[in-house]
């Protein structure tokens, strides 16, 4: 028997969904017999961990329960939970997480009771520490979110736009036109602590993994030049590099899931 996990996702709608892209939990039954392992794939955003009872790990560092802030996602990584965990998170809009939690770390943070985000975040995990439901817990973050974020400083109008078109499959053309701004880079270090160029990279990344599970059967080729890669070593060596597995190993990983 399979290993169980639980997971459910609620992606907000109408304004909070221009700062905030999901909040999630995530229950691994009290009977498996080892931890259940998934990858974390880069997104370019951060977020915010709240694991509840047991300590996890993501990649090979060993977080304790408590709040985690999550660094800029630029590679993937796998998390390691442990049976009877239960983990529930946010998920921010690329740019987001900077201005909101005014922090940049560059590995996942465990957050103290001192700190000034600290201080913000610690009640509700207090609260979501004795509900039980998966629901019930993301209805806890969503109505916390409401309150305590409110309506964050929105995105410079320049910067959001560079990112909906990186975030795209637009033409490469229109990408050099965002790489060849110099206020833009700016804007990206700021707010995202990463270039133009690298998080255009980690977008790309997660088209071809699309592409490679709805078009199992297309030339790996011609994937590679509809999404832009010189050629199709390009774009294994983009995927080995960022989301650490190449094209035909991820073929035979969905395959093997069924």
């Amino acid at each position: 028997m399979g290993l169980r996990l639980n997971f459910t996702i609620y992606k907000p709608k109408h304004h909070i969904a221009d700062f905030i892209q999901a909040i999630w939990c995530a229950k691994t039954c009290d009977t498996n017999h080892s931890d259940v392992v998934r990858c974390l794939n880069g997104d370019g955003c951060m977020g915010v961990l709240f694991n509840l009872n047991k300590s996890l790990r993501i990649g090979n560092q060993a977080l304790p329960t408590g709040v985690l802030v999550q660094p800029v996602s630029i590679q993937t990584h796998t998390i390691s939970i442990p049976a009877g965990s239960t983990v529930v998170g946010i998920r921010f809009q690329p740019g987001f997480g900077v201005s909101i939690l005014d922090t940049k770390p560059c590995h996942p943070k465990v957050i103290s009771s001192d700190s000034d985000i600290g201080q913000v975040l610690l009640p509700i995990f207090q609260q979501l520490s004795h509900a039980k439901g998966s629901w019930t817990l993301i209805a806890l973050i969503y109505r916390w979110i409401c309150q305590h974020l409110g309506q964050p400083q929105p995105l410079p109008h320049s910067l959001k736009h560079a990112i909906d078109v990186l975030q795209s499959t637009a033409h490469e053309q229109q990408h050099t036109t965002v790489f060849n701004q110099r206020q833009i880079e700016r804007q990206f270090k700021t707010w995202l602590g990463i270039t133009p160029k690298h998080f255009h990279r980690i977008m790309r990344v997660r088209h071809t993994l699309d592409a490679l599970k709805q078009h199992n059967e297309a030339p790996l080729a011609a994937i590679a030049q509809q999404l832009g890669y010189s050629d199709q070593a390009h774009m294994t060596r983009e995927l080995k590099h960022i989301a650490n597995v190449t094209p035909n190993k991820y073929r035979h990983i969905l395959n093997s899931q069924g």
